[in-house]
Order: C-alpha cells, then structure tokens, then sequence
C-alpha cells in the first residue's frame, strides 16, 4: 500500500462506505470514526460525490467532479489525480 510512501507521520486510512449504505447511521459512526478534533481530514473517492460533510471546513476531497473521460482505467485515474504521490501530497498539506 502507498501509506509507506507518504513518510513516518501518524495517520490512519478507514474505510467509510457505511455511510453511503445507511445514511441515517452516519452521523454517529462519523463521529466514532472521525472524531471532531481530527480536522486533518482527506477523503478520497473515485465513483461518488458528498464527501465534502465528513471532512468538514478544514478538510479536501480528491474526488472525480466530471464525466466524460475516455480512456483505459489507469490513465483516466492518474489524470484527475489518483495516485500515491498525489494523495500523499495533499495529506501532508492539511497537516502542516
């Protein structure tokens, strides 16, 4: 996995695909899994939108916000942005 890439800060990927499943159930998990002092948020999502309420004013999602690439899966990815490099990139700018 690419967290080795990132360096030796604190730091810890989840999995949050509950709150898609049950939104109604997301509010308190959040806030298990995301605690409120945690403000160094970033997630990162491929195929959907509305992540912007779970990392809240002081986070960034790397998110595909259009349609309308055509190429094979690798290339479109690393076009808007999905790599190693770049998530490590933009997790160490909401740290410092």
């Amino acid at each position: 996995m690419g967290y080795d890439r990132c360096g030796s800060e604190t730091g810890r990927v989840i999995s949050f695909g509950l709150a898609a499943q049950h939104p109604d159930r997301a509010g308190s998990l959040g806030c298990a899994v995301l605690p409120p002092a945690v403000r160094a948020r970033l997630a990162v999502e491929a195929a959907a939108q509305g992540w912007h309420r779970y990392v809240g004013d002081a986070g960034e999602v790397l998110s595909v916000e259009r349609f309308g690439a055509s190429a094979p899966g690798d290339v479109v990815l690393r076009e808007y942005g999905f790599t190693v490099d770049e998530v490590c990139k933009r997790a160490r700018a909401l740290r410092h």
